[in-house]
């Protein structure tokens, strides 16, 4: 029983430590995503599909 805790014990320090990492890796994405789409003239969301529809027909 003692291995398990340890094991608990050590996934929630991973967790603890990765999950910052993780959140600031998202938020760079997603500015990168809208850094992209601000270059090529998209404004983000909803709106994008809408202009690719009216491309297409």
């Amino acid at each position: 029983a003692d291995q398990l805790w340890y094991q608990e014990e050590t996934m929630q320090a991973l967790v603890a430590e990765l999950t910052p990492v993780a959140a600031e890796f998202l938020q760079l994405a997603e500015a990168e995503l809208r850094i992209q789409a601000s270059l090529r003239g998209i404004p983000p969301g909803p709106a994008k599909e809408e202009r690719r529809r009216k491309v297409h027909w």
